[in-house]
Formats: C-alpha cells, sequence, structure tokens
C-alpha cells in the first residue's frame, strides 16, 4: 500500500510562492496527507479553523497580514501544531513565532523527507497529548464518581453519606469518624476501641465487631467498611 493511500492527517499550507506552496502540497499528498493551500494571511486566519486542519504550516512573509499576526490571531481558538516554515533565518524572528504560539520553527528550503518527518512527530506528540488529557480526566471523572462524600454533624450526631443523613449512636459516630479520618488505612480493634474509649482492646470483647455490623446496615453501601482478615477494618473510599 502507498503512503497516498494512507490518510496521516489534514495539512493546511500558508505559502503565498505559489510555485512553492504546490509543490509541497505534491508532496505532502504522495506521502498520506490531505492539503488545503491559503495564499494570503487574511485568508488563513478566516479559513485555518473551517477546514479543520490537523497541522498548519505557515509561512512568515505574506501578503494580507503576516505569519506571525496570523499564528497570534488563531492561537485562542486553534490548538493543534502550528510549524514556521520560512526562507528568513533569524533568531529573533523565531524566538517571536515561539512566543506567539508556534510549535515549530524550519527554514526553507526543507529537505522534503524531513518535512514529513516532522509533520508526523507533532502529530503524533498532539495525539499522545490528547490521550494524555482524555486519560486524566477520565481518572479525575471516575475518582470523582467513586470516592464517597462523607459529613460529620458533631452537635446532632450525625453522618451525611453521598446525600444520605444517618443518624448515629455516640459510639457508632466515633467509630465511623476515626475510619473515615484514617480512609485507605486499617485499624485493628484496639486502635477503635481507643478511638471509642479511651482504653485498651482486651482481646475479648466483640463490641467493635458488633458496632462496625450495625454501622453496615446504615450505610447506602455496606462495602465502604472493608474487613481485612487478621488485621480490622478500614473505610473503602
Amino acid at each position: 500500500m502507498l503512503d497516498a493511500d494512507i490518510n496521516y492527517g489534514r495539512v493546511t499550507i500558508v505559502e503565498d510562492d505559489l510555485e512553492l506552496s504546490h509543490l509541497t502540497a505534491d508532496y505532502l499528498k504522495q506521502n498520506g496527507f490531505s492539503v488545503t493551500e491559503i495564499h494570503n494571511g487574511l485568508d488563513a486566519i478566516e479559513s485555518i479553523t473551517q477546514h479543520n486542519a490537523d497541522i498548519v504550516l505557515l509561512d512568515l512573509m505574506l501578503p494580507g497580514t503576516d505569519g506571525i499576526n496570523v499564528c497570534r490571531k488563531i492561537r485562542s481558538h486553534f490548538f493543534k501544531p502550528i510549524i514556521f516554515l520560512t526562507a528568513r533565518d533569524d533568531d529573533i524572528d523565531e524566538i517571536t513565532a515561539l512566543e506567539v504560539g508556534a510549535d515549530g520553527y524550519l527554514v526553507k528550503p526543507v529537505i522534503p523527507r524531513k518535512l514529513v518527518a516532522y509533520i508526523k512527530a507533532n502529530l503524533r506528540r498532539k495525539h499522545n497529548s490528547d490521550d494524555n488529557e482524555r486519560l486524566i480526566n477520565q481518572n479525575e471523572q471516575r475518582t470523582s464518581e467513586e470516592k464517597p462524600i462523607i459529613e460529620f454533624d458533631e452537635i446532632n450526631q450525625r453522618a451525611n453519606v453521598e446525600g444520605n443523613p444517618i443518624k448515629l449512636s455516640q459510639p457508632e459516630f466515633k467509630i465511623l469518624k476515626c475510619l473515615v479520618e484514617h480512609q485507605d488505612k486499617v485499624l485493628d480493634r484496639d486502635q477503635l476501641m481507643q478511638s471509642l474509649q479511651g482504653i485498651e482492646y482486651d482481646g475479648l470483647s466483640r463490641r467493635i465487631d458488633i458496632i462496625i455490623s450495625d454501622l453496615r446496615k446504615l450505610l447506602p453501601n455496606p462495602e465502604l467498611i472493608k474487613t481485612v482478615r487478621g488485621k480490622g477494618y478500614c473505610w473503602n473510599s
């Protein structure tokens, strides 16, 4: 299969040299890209987002308005790679281009294969960045959805778990509060007994187990209190 039969992405070329623009477009098409050509800076500002480009190759010197102004104008709403492709080999121009939002700066003439590799690298970087952002957002959403919200009302001896108000006895309130304050940490019966009445667990009393059992019946999800065999209990947030 030829690269021309593969679509690697949509490239918009903003170049006023028509011959160079056509040559670049033809080469990119042969290497699997779809290409739109624009030859005026003002047209570029209006058209780039309409063409739904995946990457923009932008000349510095353009009729209508220069590439720096084009980049500055579109950067507020166009978040895909913008690569300057220009004959001006000037550090100040390059720095200015990067400061207004460019992702790269290539000086013409550019070896065609290098240009293709540069475009693919930027598209790959953008794709990976988008994937990472989606993963982060999904994890944040999942965490927000799964993590139970619990509030304590010390005065009225109540707990509000995921919007469910629960009236508790004093021992139940103390045990639940202790578990939540040490969430994801396993507390043994001695630690829970200390929170309850400040005395050590004698190894025989089943009071803690009874309170835990009663709490599970009151909670909207009994699995919020997890039993860790041979160790104790933890708040399973």
